[in-house]
């Protein structure tokens, strides 16, 4: 079984590497699970997770870059309709500004996610997740815009500025997603899931007509292996698509290769004395990683306790590394995952005295 699921993911990266197109997206994975997917809701041990990531892309090449930021909050609940199954519920909000004119869109959606053990020690999980939301789109620097009118010297304000300006308009979204998640010996996991964005067909007004909101396909696959108790490997890849379910929109594919490291530098003994003092546990993470036919991608971070720090840079090494001198886009992503134990009663015991 092992080596049959590593077979899959191997196999499934070099079918990605025929793969080539860009599409908005997070390049720190680890840092926006919810985003890729609605069914990765509640996938972790403790009582809620609480992820921040910032993208800022192309900042030394154009006076307005794209920004991207992004909180997610998400815990799972410990009932179901049988003892091995949980729930997840999150939220997550975010923002998004493009280009001189300040093309912004500022969005939430609701998460929640069924995790349905396939037996009773809960080493294979299938997990089925759906977000609701809405998001609003606006120009917040629509005098920057330039149009013929402007340009041919007529003088006059070009008419296509005037609906700019007074473009506001939101929509609701909905996505869907499911996952399979296995864990076998010595705690090596493999994880496989598939996500459908934006199934609303939602459209909003821009400059007079409609604009459809392509929907997108989001897939990943990835195996975690322990090499030994100082150091493990996850490997895999994910993929994105979009515009392949609308006629007025263009197809783009985008596919990431990804590898990261983790070096323990400590971690906590098993059957400690009470007498030792406590180890922190503190784990070093490195990765490579390939966007297909656009960058390079390096990840560096670190894990303390229950946080998480992570810096990554894309360095782009397409056409377009003629223009931003291979700068593509920076993120920096935080993580706090909080345990609250819930105190024991106990029952009031009554000793009788002796005579």
């Amino acid at each position: 079984m092992k080596v049959f699921k590593a077979s899959i993911t191997l196999t499934l990266i070099a079918l990605a590497s025929t793969l080539n197109g860009q599409d908005l997206h997070f390049s720190n994975y680890n840092f926006a699970e919810t985003f890729f997917n609605p069914a990765q809701t509640g996938d972790f041990l403790g009582s809620y997770r609480i992820s921040a990531i910032a993208r800022d892309q192309w900042s030394t090449f154009i006076f307005e870059p794209y920004q991207t930021q992004m909180i997610s909050i998400d815990s799972p609940q410990a009932f179901g309709f049988r003892k091995q199954d949980w729930i997840g519920l999150g939220l997550s909000v975010y923002s998004d500004k493009a280009g001189d004119i300040g093309f912004k869109s500022n969005g939430f959606v609701l998460s929640a996610a069924y995790h349905y053990a396939l037996d009773k020690k809960q080493k294979q999980v299938l997990t089925f997740g759906a977000q609701y939301g809405q998001i609003q789109r606006n120009s917040t620097d629509p005098e920057n815009a330039l149009f013929e009118d402007d340009l041919n010297g007529s003088g006059t304000s070009s008419p296509d500025r005037a609906l700019l300006e007074q473009f506001r308009d939101n929509y609701p979204d909905l996505n869907i997603g499911v996952q399979y998640k296995a864990r076998h010996k010595k705690n090596d996991f493999f994880e496989i899931g598939i996500s459908m964005h934006h199934l609303l067909n939602a459209d909003f007004e821009g400059l007079g007509s409609q604009n459809d909101v392509p929907a997108r396909l989001n897939f990943y696959v990835f195996h975690r292996h322990v090499f030994n108790k100082r150091f493990e490997l996850k490997y895999g890849q994910w993929a994105s698509s979009s515009g392949f379910l609308s006629k007025r929109q263009t197809f783009h594919m985008n596919v990431n290769i990804q590898l990261l490291g983790i070096y323990h530098l400590a971690k906590k003994k098993k059957g400690r004395k009470s007498s030792e003092k406590k180890q922190k546990e503190i784990d070093l993470l490195f990765g490579l990683g390939y966007r297909v036919g656009d960058a390079m991608i390096f990840t560096a971070g670190m894990n303390y306790e229950q946080w998480s720090i992570g810096f990554s840079f894309d360095m782009t090494i397409s056409e377009a590394s003629n223009y931003n001198s291979h700068n593509g886009a920076y993120e920096l992503g935080l993580k706090r995952i909080i345990n609250i134990y819930k105190k024991p009663t106990v029952d009031n015991v009554i000793l009788c005295p002796k005579f």
